[in-house]
């Protein structure tokens, strides 16, 4: 073989850009024109690396006595690739592995051949060359041995103490389930699994009524997914809907609402009667939650394009329900988007708590009174989840908090003022909700 295979080119391209333009692996590899089987490798070389990433340094600085930092950012990724099949993947022979990294750098890079064939043969070269770095329960022995960036790690450290953060990583290092959530106007999970399973799709039950999480097959590929009968959504989203729980004839605003996998949950609630209005700062995102409804037989969704945070200024009416999906950091979805830990930064951090209180103070001054607001978001990060909700509670004495897990259809979830999900505790990404109640 004198061409690296396609599924390695893919790798290759798919984490080079993630590296160098912060690119989203999961938009490179749906992009690519590949055989099916060679997608599923180049989509497990891609994911695994990246959660890895740390791990696969501290191995190539151990056995090349060489900073991983000082190669170029096409060098480093050819070198982490291999690494990552020779550590972890067992169908995959070292030999094979160590050849097509050759491979990859004479074609990409091909005066880094030679250095490329020296490093990955003076790591294997050693005793026990995947040996874990010592366990002294320091951040940075978390941050490479759960390769996760040090800032974060003690980040965690800090707001949830070392056992939870050292299970916080160990969980993050396993894939997200693929869920789905059946469109409750035309089917139910059960049903809905029967009907995936004639299509080569099988699937289990979730830990909601309406979720089934994948376990082989492509159902978006489906006869069903064309028919409607799904879509596909993380099961911590879909308590959204449930948590603020509205009623059919209700007047609905959904506030961050791209690209529409709440929206149209909360629509099946409300047994598609009634108003939502959907908005989103972008018309591009909103068409996407215009093609969903349209696909599931959604009737009672309109779309603004709107900055929420002047949604007074588009609307006349007050809403009986408003859900706030707020944008965040995302630290709550890295097991299934390992690569979102290596494009945050504390200074994107710094930034949100400011522009998610004012999210929610203009949420809140649409809704009715005695009518319930669900902020919620997909992040682990006191700042912007409890102490945004406490800011906006000493400026609005008018609201109130309610336990957002009274309303959760999970038997197991905390019933606290606020809920914080985390995917060691919960099996659930890391989502945060509060509902608070306008009680004058």
């Amino acid at each position: 073989m004198t061409s690296p295979s396609p599924a390695r080119v893919l790798a290759f391209k798919t984490l080079l850009a993630v590296e160098k333009e912060g690119a989203f692996a999961s938009l490179y590899l749906q992009k690519a024109k590949l055989a099916e089987r060679e997608l599923r490798l180049a989509t497990e070389l891609v994911y695994g690396t990246l959660r890895e990433r740390s791990l696969l340094d501290w191995w190539l600085k151990r056995g090349t006595g060489k900073e991983p930092g000082k190669q170029s950012a096409s060098v480093l990724t050819i070198l982490r690739l291999a690494l990552y099949q020779c550590a972890f993947s067992s169908s995959i022979p070292k030999h094979a592995a160590v050849d097509q990294a050759v491979l990859l750098a004479k074609k990409f890079v091909p005066k880094a051949a030679g250095f490329v064939n020296w490093a990955l043969r003076a790591v294997l070269r050693k005793k026990d060359p995947f040996a874990l770095p010592e366990d002294d329960g320091s951040s940075d022995y978390l941050a490479t041995r759960f390769s996760h960036p040090r800032w974060l790690v003690d980040l965690w450290l800090e707001q949830l103490g070392l056992d939870k953060t050292r299970k916080l990583l160990e969980a993050n290092q396993q894939p997200s389930p693929l869920s789905i959530r059946a469109n409750t106007l035309r089917t139910d999970a059960r049903k809905l699994r029967e009907a995936l399973e004639k299509e080569g799709v099988q699937s289990v039950a979730g830990r909601l009524p309406e979720a089934l999480r994948i376990k082989s097959g492509r159902p978006a590929g489906t006869p069903a997914f064309r028919e409607g009968l799904f879509l596909i959504q993380s099961e911590a989203s879909m308590l959204a809907a449930h948590i603020l729980a509205p009623k059919a004839g209700q007047r609905v605003l959904d506030l961050a609402a791209a690209p529409g996998s709440k929206t149209t949950h909360l629509a099946e609630l409300m047994e598609n009667q009634g108003e939502i209005l959907a908005c989103d700062l972008y018309q591009q995102r909103l068409k996407l939650v215009e093609e969903n409804c349209q696909r599931l037989g959604i009737k009672i969704v309109k779309t603004l394009c709107a900055d929420g945070r002047q949604i007074r200024e588009h609307v006349q009416e007050e809403f009986h329900k408003v859900l706030l999906d707020a944008p965040c950091s995302g630290l709550g979805v890295m097991r299934g988007k390992p690569d979102l830990r290596w494009h945050k930064s504390p200074a994107e951090l710094e930034k949100l708590p400011s522009l998610q209180l004012e999210l929610l103070a203009a949420a809140a001054s649409v809704l009715a009174p005695g009518g319930e607001l669900c902020y919620s978001t997909c992040t682990i990060n006191r700042a912007e989840n409890q102490q945004v909700v406490e800011a906006f509670l000493a400026a609005h004495p008018n609201f109130q908090l309610e336990p957002p897990g009274e309303r959760v259809p999970v038997a197991d979830l905390p019933k606290t003022s606020t809920l914080q999900l985390l995917p060691s505790e919960d099996d659930l990404d890391g989502f945060f909700f509060a509902l608070l109640k306008r009680v004058s």
